[in-house]
């Protein structure tokens, strides 16, 4: 092959021949096409096809990214946002610069849809170098089973009696548009109708080997009011992880308990948002600790302009006026009703409006590693 390649947009009838790509790079262990295409169903499938980008030799895909568009909402803003994943290429081709192509296409033909900003489930030197940076924070909690009992006999007394149900896999989809319903209600969260949902439920993370990964149903009376999507890995035994909680806080704390047994461990571990006032005072008031760390993968800016254009809500309540980024002599200068500022690279200005370090705006972001993780 040259060093320039033909990078294509797929076609449903592409799917097979990707998803084989993908397991001989990602699950070499499973039989070709069981693995990551049914891992991932909302982005390797013919109804997202044309988003996906590959190059190939004599017929045959080496080397592919996977582009999924969806749309965020925080603090009351809905902002359009591309992810990036399944970014591979077969052993035989690395090193020739096939991924750094396609993801320049992938680039140009995202500034010219006009979307925002881009999400990498990735930190790889890859990623750095097409000026992808980790921004943000949230909070990780760890917590013991004899911890959590002790944690939450207080909380039960007076509370109405939560029932913890592990829903079956044939039953899931019965459950899931209650559940979306739940997940909507989040302050910071993708937009996700009730057919994804049952999708992203019936996806084979639910089937992934080495892992024995359930869904649990919080309920109160009648009412389901929260869930839990909770996860052990072989290589972890005894710690069960939580891939994506939604709902009432005390629900979802009593159900920890539950959640242990059901799996015969010993420690939970998961996620709270940054800006989840709520569940941080409830931790406090339990003696519960939370460690920081940063939000799982990179953020690139694809569009400046249009990114403030969609944050202005939030910048004109910040700075008391419009908010505009104006890039001049390679340079980008910030001007609001106070002193312009500028900046050297577009890096800087994502860290500047999402990052958590001092001189930073701090505007809190999406999680990005539940079940929209690609």
């Amino acid at each position: 092959m040259a060093n320039t390649f033909l990078v294509q947009r797929a076609e449903a009838s592409d799917i097979p021949a990707l998803g084989e790509l993908l397991d001989s790079v990602f699950r070499p262990q499973l039989v070709p096409g069981q693995g990551m295409p049914k891992e991932f169903p909302h982005l390797i499938c013919a109804e997202n096809a044309h988003n996906i980008y590959f190059v190939s030799d004599n017929g045959r895909p080496v080397s592919m990214v996977a582009v999924l568009i969806q749309e965020t909402v925080f603090q009351g803003v809905t902002m359009p946002v591309v992810s990036i994943g399944s970014v591979c290429t077969r052993r035989a081709y690395e090193g020739r610069g096939i991924s750094s192509q396609i993801l320049d296409q992938v680039i140009r033909d995202l500034k010219a849809d006009e979307i925002p900003l881009m999400l990498v489930s990735g930190t790889r030197g890859l990623y750095r170098r097409i000026h992808c940076v980790p921004v943000g924070k949230m909070y990780e909690v760890e917590w013991s089973a004899d911890a959590a009992v002790a944690a939450t006999s207080e909380v039960a007394a007076g509370q109405e009696l939560f029932r913890v149900c592990e829903i079956p896999g044939e039953q899931k989809g019965a459950v899931s548009k209650r559940l979306a319903a739940i997940y909507r209600a989040e302050a910071y969260r993708f937009r996700r109708t009730d057919e994804q949902m049952e999708q992203l439920l019936d996806a084979l993370w639910f089937q992934r080997d080495g892992h024995d990964q359930r869904l649990f149903t919080i309920e109160q009376g009648t009412n389901t009011v929260a869930y839990a999507v909770a996860y052990e890995d072989k290589d972890r035994p005894g710690i069960v992880t939580v891939m994506e909680w939604a709902g009432s806080r005390t629900a979802f704390l009593m159900s920890a308990t539950p959640i242990l047994k059901a799996f015969g461990a010993t420690k939970l571990v998961w996620h709270v948002h940054v800006d989840d006032c709520e569940m941080r005072a409830k931790l406090r008031t339990m003696g519960i600790t939370a460690t920081t760390m940063s939000l799982q993968g990179t953020v690139r800016a694809l569009d400046v302009p249009r990114l403030f254009s969609y944050l202005q809500p939030i910048l004109r309540e910040r700075f008391g006026g419009e908010v505009k980024a104006v890039e001049t002599d390679g340079k980008w200068r910030v001007q609001s009703p106070l002193p312009t500022m500028e900046f050297t690279d577009i890096e800087d200005i994502v860290r500047w409006l999402f990052d958590h370090e001092e001189n930073c705006l701090r505007i809190p972001f999406v999680h990005t590693d539940d079940l929209n993780f690609i």
